[in-house]
């Protein structure tokens, strides 16, 4: 008896991306413009990506930042706005008139080279996993039983919360909590952890600090143990340090990572291996069947927005004319959209310490910079490790224009630039970029302390 699949109409491609990360479209983009075969599986409804959410956080944190007076239906206005320039990369016609063929449907694998999706079986020599993914929520006795927002669906309410419960710590929890209580409204915040574990500690004290001074009240280490809802809202309990305690809430949000939108994949189907961390990949980025990569969330829950798209400028090359990949070499980049901003490049300080036990880290204050007194904030500092043979391990920005001045601090870093060239680097005057070269120009003047170049300084000036 015929498969299901059999029957439906065949496309016959060489290269099949599922999914609407847009890594995969500028992939498929590229595949195509090379004269390969292309067909793009879009979920209904397009699905949501992390590169969706970032920008709904970055138009909040905008809406928000500094004098600005925005309302919260400015903010979804903005949003409106930003989503809808940047579903136009993604749109079908744009991609049908490269000469992608667009099939619109969920995918479900049939075999290990074939899938149906849309009412029609698509054979492939390969396939490219560039899946959205869902908000992981937390393990709370009650919260079936009671509305709870998420970093996705928070942009759906009409109105601002009277006093919003924000269960978590991630960079999603401190974004949405600030903005929220930037924009008037009531914020608590319980976060399981300190907030924001696995970035720097430094950093995430002084966003700590910030948060508070906005208004917002923080419980670290605390666990939200139940969640009811009463004639006074919906009430938390939750404890912290032995004691417990309870609040009510007008409207609750929970933030607890991400976990990748495998569902109906029947990943089984294709010889697929994966757990609840995502899809296992190998350093080339392929599944467990070679003929089947993964790209961004689809693999890595923690994945940054931009991952994803830096993974795809790797596959293009490999797939076209047969270049190794080496994934571990992409740098990993970390942000946070609060004000001020949060990036975070390669390693961070424990881990550059364990690597290199003579490495030094070098700070320098934001306000160092002259263009941050210019219409800017001097609030943050940045930090730069470096190794003892001046190789730029990592670096944390903390700043109102914190993406900026990163950029060439990451273009070094992926480079293998030392911090001789940082330090070098031509950058226009006033700018705020110019803080990195700022902060690398300090591993110098260190240096310059250093009793044997004292000595040789002295002995050229004997020298006439």
């Amino acid at each position: 008896m015929s498969s299901p699949s059999s029957l439906l109409p065949l496309e016959t491609v060489d290269t099949c991306i599922v999914g609407a990360d847009p890594g995969g479209l500028s992939l498929a983009m590229g595949l195509a413009a090379a004269g390969t075969s292309v067909a793009v599986v879009l979920p209904p409804g397009g699905g949501l990506t992390l590169q969706d959410l970032a920008l709904r956080l970055a138009v909040l944190r905008t809406a928000t930042a500094g004098d600005a007076s925005g309302t919260w239906s400015d903010v979804k206005r903005r949003i409106t706005a930003a989503v809808g320039s940047q579903a136009v990369n993604g749109a079908p016609r744009r991609l049908a008139s490269a000469g992608i063929r667009v099939i619109e449907g969920t995918a479900t694998f049939t075999g290990p080279r074939s899938l149906a999706a849309g009412g029609r079986a698509v054979e492939a020599r390969r396939f490219v996993l560039a899946l959205g993914s869902a908000p992981r929520l937390p393990a709370v006795p009650g919260l079936d039983a009671v509305p709870v927002l998420t970093p996705d669906t928070v942009w759906d309410l009409d109105a601002l919360p009277v006093h919003l419960a924000v269960v978590g710590g991630d960079a999603a929890a401190l974004t949405l909590a600030q903005g929220v209580r930037r924009l008037g409204a009531r914020v608590t915040l319980f976060a399981p952890e300190n907030l924001l574990p696995g970035h720097d500690p430094d950093m995430a004290a002084a966003l700590r600090d910030r948060l508070l001074t906005d208004g917002v009240t923080l419980f670290e280490q605390a666990r939200v143990t139940g969640l009811e809802r009463r004639d006074e809202g919906i009430v938390l309990t939750a404890s912290r340090g032995g004691e417990d305690g309870a609040l009510a809430a007008s409207h609750v949000l929970a933030s607890a990572g991400r976990l990748p939108a495998l569902d109906g994949l029947d990943l089984e189907a294709a010889g697929v291996t994966h757990g609840p961390a995502g899809i296992a990949v190998d350093g080339a980025l392929a599944t467990a069947n070679r003929r089947i990569l993964a790209i961004g969330e689809a693999s890595d829950p923690a994945a940054d927005a931009g991952l994803s798209e830096r993974q795809a400028a790797l596959l293009a090359p490999h797939i076209l004319l047969r270049r190794a990949v080496r994934a571990g070499d992409l740098l990993p980049i970390r942000s946070v959209a609060t004000s001020p901003a949060l990036v975070e490049i390669g390693s961070g300080e424990a881990e550059a310490r364990r690597r290199d036990p003579r490495c030094r880290v070098l700070r320098l204050p934001i306000g160092e910079s002259p263009a941050a007194h210019v219409g800017g904030s001097p609030e943050g500092h940045v930090k730069l490790i470096v190794s003892a043979k001046g190789r730029l391990l990592g670096a944390a920005i903390l700043a109102a224009e914190a993406p900026a001045i990163a950029a060439p601090i990451a273009l070094a870093m992926g480079k293998g630039l030392g911090v001789h060239d940082l330090a070098a680097i031509q950058l226009p005057y006033p700018g705020v970029s110019d803080i990195g070269k700022r902060t690398a120009l300090a591993y110098f003047s260190n240096r310059l302390s250093n009793p044997w170049i004292r000595r040789t300084i002295r002995l050229l000036r004997w020298l006439g």
